[in-house]
């Protein structure tokens, strides 16, 4: 089944959701945050297919929320977090710090 098309030119909430995709999306996000930057590297921290990580990366480039440049063996890619994917990194810390207050009291703090 095909997500419905959030985008609404008035609505920035609806706009941000439709670049943010799925939960993938969000947790290369995080990975990327704490310093992930190899393919393998999100391939084992999220336990991530690697035909959907690559899909999602691909995808995120498109969206400007990382970028990919040729590491020196000209035979992967390094990952890294643009501006706009920065931006969305800092969305995910609060939503975490809400996660924390609201829902995982009963849990140690992860700060």
């Amino acid at each position: 089944m095909q997500r419905k098309n959030l985008k609404n030119p008035d609505c920035p909430i609806a706009r941000s959701l439709d670049v943010m995709g799925d939960r993938w999306t969000l947790l290369i996000v995080r990975e990327a945050g704490k310093g992930a930057e190899r393919f393998a590297q999100f391939e084992k921290n999220l336990g991530i297919a690697a035909n959907i990580l690559s899909a999602r990366l691909r995808k995120m480039e498109l969206d400007g929320l990382i970028e990919a440049r040729l590491c020196e063996d000209k035979a992967r890619y390094i990952y890294s977090l643009s501006a706009k994917g920065r931006g969305l990194y800092d969305v995910l810390s609060a939503l975490r710090r809400w996660g924390e207050e609201f829902l995982c009291q009963d849990l140690p703090s992860t700060r």
